[in-house]
């Protein structure tokens, strides 16, 4: 499959599911929570955060922000690499991109990936990641990994000022070079392909 646009995110990559994943299916409806919240945004947000890697396995899927696959290190960095040991076909690779909604349908791009490809690649570029952004209700704070405790000296969560504690993300040590490497990600001809070389 080539890069394409599709009406309907969701029924394409359902499609793939159904077909390939044996296991699990239920881990699809997070990745249609993901992805819908995506689209409803879409107005709102840069295409860097409407941009997801979405791979179906025989046990379970997984849908990653890219930017942050891009992250050495980052939780969605090792959750995309830990499954290079698979058989040959276990993965099923797509790069999604999330444009909007059209009469209750999220459209985009899909670009199957040469998943192992893919993989190394990310192993070989990702950017280091030294802190990471917690996003509370009530504003947010930027830590060093490994110092994930709070004002109090506790484990982040919660926290008596900012309030609940809503998402948190890697933060790039090389803005830049991330920005270059998410440029060049839907356009790179070298992993587009599930056929091995």
């Amino acid at each position: 499959m080539k890069k394409s646009k599709t009406k309907d995110l969701i029924e394409v990559l359902r499609t793939v599911m159904k077909a390939h994943t044996k296991h699990y299916q239920s881990d699809f409806d997070s990745d249609v929570e993901i992805l819908t919240k995506a689209a409803q945004e879409a107005g709102r947000t840069k295409p860097e955060d409407r941009t997801f890697l979405w791979m179906a396995r025989t046990s379970g899927t997984w849908c990653l922000l890219e930017k942050n696959v891009y992250m050495k290190d980052s939780r969605e960095n090792h959750t995309w690499n830990f499954y290079t040991t698979m058989p040959k076909g276990e993965i099923l690779a797509y790069r999604v991109e999330v444009t909007g909604m059209k009469d209750d349908s999220i459209t985009g791009t899909i670009l199957e990936l040469n998943y192992q490809k893919h993989s190394r690649y990310i192993q070989d570029v990702a950017v280091p990641s030294s802190q990471t952004r917690y996003i509370f209700e009530n504003g947010e704070r930027i830590q060093p990994n490994g110092k994930n405790i709070n004002t109090l000296n506790i484990p982040i969560g919660d926290d008596p000022v900012l309030g609940e504690l809503k998402t948190f993300h890697p933060v790039p040590d090389d803005p830049n070079r991330l920005a270059e490497l998410l440029r060049k990600a839907g356009n790179d001809k070298n992993w587009n392909r599930r056929k091995d070389s």
